[in-house]
């Protein structure tokens, strides 16, 4: 069985599962929520059950997704018709067997028969779930079989996924690889570095993300960034943000762009050059351009990504409103609003993915191809939009910072935070690494570009890996490394 290429098309298939029944919800086709019945299995908090229900369900899609992956070998075949089959059976089992049940195993949902009560509060769904709306069957139906479509298409038996991502390493060598890349480079170490250089050069980039602002025509761009912010950021660091923005934005500040805008330039491409350290380093390299280059690059950076960011909220807005216009023409307006709410995060997605491309292009001494999807992009940003809603939930519902730290918790997530967007930004870089240098067209570990031999072990930065005066596995490596120049040294 090939386990990645299940796990993908589980997971693709489970995220298209959810968005029909989320927007069926939204069209007010229905009133039933699987993610919410799991989750409220688990807790009674509606919040909570909510966020504990979505992960459950993508558990459950991934789960059902190895089940239709083994009728497939059953069957001896694989294609989208078959999954489409088996999801319309799917889809009857929940109908006929597992919603006339729900009544008697859910700890809080309703009888049909005796009613509501203190504990079991949710209403029972019905023959065929026909209490949470006449149309609830037919999407049903419809969600299952695409959910078996997308197994059978994306699925396949004689191509593991390994082969294709992972190309000239194994993906269990690939993980003990990058596990041990993690501890030799010490890349959590670095990681709090780059949030302490993230929180000092934050405040000087809204300053120069501000005065761009300002000077450019993208009226109303901070708002909508903010507003793209919002979910995914902690509130205590979301308010310190916001706070600091609406003192910048009052009015135009013409002085801005004097020796204070250049200060506040210099101070804000601070973190982008303590990220290019962790990227040569996860290359095994020197940084051999002189110094004058390396902090002009920096600084470039760092106006482009503020532009950027600015451009693409802007173009968000613009796209929004004439989005509206032609719903409006076209007569389906009402659909557009749920359309444009869908929308929006796989365009944010993609925005941050080439944010990370163009970091993981200029930012370490190595020549290599511009592409704009690199597997560490695409890695960071699926992690990064997780990790940092994941934390915002826990920060906001778990989470007791006030208390713990006072007047300055508000301070304390804003760094965890950034803590985790760190890391996250470093293992990109490490995943580009680790696939380049396996693969028989990338560059050999150490060497900065293509079919360049790399310099000897003495000569490289892991030959003294950061990570050895923290982990002895690491040191252990650190010594056989010195061990093996030393035995190879002319007498």
């Amino acid at each position: 069985m090939n386990w990645p290429g299940s796990f993908l098309a589980g997971f693709v298939g489970t995220l298209l599962l959810t968005t029909i029944e989320a927007g069926a919800q939204q069209l007010h086709l229905t009133r039933m929520s699987l993610p919410y019945l799991l989750g409220a299995a688990i807790t009674p908090s509606r919040d909570r059950a909510k966020v504990i229900g979505f992960f459950t369900h993508l558990v459950n899609g991934q789960l059902f997704a190895l089940l239709y992956v083994a009728i497939f070998h059953a069957t001896g075949a694989v294609s989208a018709l078959r999954g489409a089959v088996i999801g319309l059976v799917h889809s009857l089992v929940v109908l006929l067997v597992v919603v006339p049940l729900l009544p008697a195993v859910h700890p809080r949902m309703a009888s049909l028969h005796q009613g509501p009560t203190e504990l079991r509060q949710i209403e029972p769904p019905g023959p065929l779930a026909l209490h949470y709306g006449v149309t609830t069957p037919l999407t049903v139906v419809v969600a299952h079989v695409i959910f078996g479509i997308a197994i059978g298409a994306l699925y396949r038996r004689d191509l593991p996924l390994a082969a294709m991502i992972l190309a000239g390493i194994g993906l269990r060598q690939f993980a003990t690889v990058i596990a041990k890349r993690i501890a030799d480079n010490a890349v959590t170490d670095r990681a709090a570095q780059l949030s302490y250089y993230f929180l000092f050069s934050l405040f000087p980039f809204l300053f120069t993300l501000v005065t761009l602002a300002a000077y450019l025509p993208v009226q109303g761009a901070i708002d909508e960034l903010l507003a793209r912010l919002d979910p995914l950021m902690p509130q205590a660091a979301m308010s310190i943000i916001h706070d600091q923005l609406t003192a910048l934005t009052t009015q135009q500040r013409p002085h801005l762009l004097t020796f204070g805008l250049l200060l506040a330039v210099w101070s804000a491409s601070r973190g982008v050059d303590a990220l290019r350290t962790a990227l040569n380093l996860s290359y095994d390299v020197k940084e051999s351009r002189p110094w004058w280059k390396v902090q002009a690059i920096a600084i470039v950076i760092t106006i482009a990504t503020s532009a950027l960011m600015l451009f693409a909220i802007a173009g968000l807005a613009l796209g929004g409103g004439v989005g509206v216009w032609l719903a409006g023409k076209l007569h389906v307006d009402q659909y557009w609003a749920l359309l444009w709410s869908w929308l929006r995060w796989p365009i944010t997605a993609a925005g941050v993915m080439l944010v990370l491309a163009l970091l993981y292009y200029f930012l370490p001494d190595v020549k290599q191809e511009w592409r704009y999807i690199t597997p560490g992009s695409v890695l960071a940003t699926m992690l990064w939009l997780l990790l940092t809603w994941g934390f915002s939930f826990y920060a906001e519902t778990f989470g007791s910072y006030d208390k713990t730290y006072g007047a300055i918790g508000g301070v304390i997530v804003l760094m965890t935070w950034l803590y985790i967007s760190g890391f996250v930004f470093i293992l990109g870089g490490e995943v580009n690494a680790v696939l380049e240098h396996a693969s028989a067209e990338g560059k050999a570990r150490g060497a900065r570009e293509a079919g360049e031999a790399p310099p000897p072990q003495i000569e490289r930065p892991s030959v003294a890996a950061p990570g050895a005066a923290k982990s002895a596995g690491t040191a252990e490596r650190t010594r056989r490394r010195l061990w093996s120049r030393w035995r190879k040294s002319p007498a």
